[in-house]
């Protein structure tokens, strides 16, 4: 829905449709990505060549999203980026990788987006509509 150059109409009653799917991309991005790492499950691999035992008894969590906003011209993203910990044998040492789990795509007007709060001017000067409501 694009606004006529010139007229200032107001919006607002056509965000607040918008709202409830912004706040579930919200919710899943504050509390949804979170429930769903910690369910999985941890996973034991035993080596009978060498008698190695992967294990991942413990359980630390760390969870990083970076928001590197691309304009690819269809959607945004961010890097999903996790540390995955190993343990091997019964060792109390916890090895940790840094792995790229690829991108995420950022809803536009979401707490991750950083055309959130965006007036209409600052939303044309990043090639988007002035009435942007938000959204994929």
């Amino acid at each position: 829905m694009a606004a006529k150059p010139g007229s200032n109409p107001d919006f607002g009653a056509l965000r607040e449709l918008f709202k409830p799917h912004i706040e579930s991309f919200d919710h899943m991005i504050d509390t949804g990505l979170d429930t769903m790492l910690r369910h999985i499950k941890p996973v034991e691999i035993f080596d009978s060549f060498t008698s190695t035992k992967l294990r991942d008894i413990l359980f630390y969590y760390i969870f990083q999203f970076f928001c590197s906003f691309l304009q690819a011209g269809i959607s945004y993203t961010g890097k999903f980026m996790l540390d995955v910990c190993f343990q091997y044998n019964d060792s109390p040492n916890v090895v940790r990788e840094h792995v790229s789990f690829g991108e995420l795509p950022i809803m536009l007007k979401s707490k991750k987006c950083r055309l959130r709060d965006a007036n209409e001017k600052k939303l044309v000067s990043c090639k988007e509509e002035a009435s942007e409501m938000g959204g994929q």
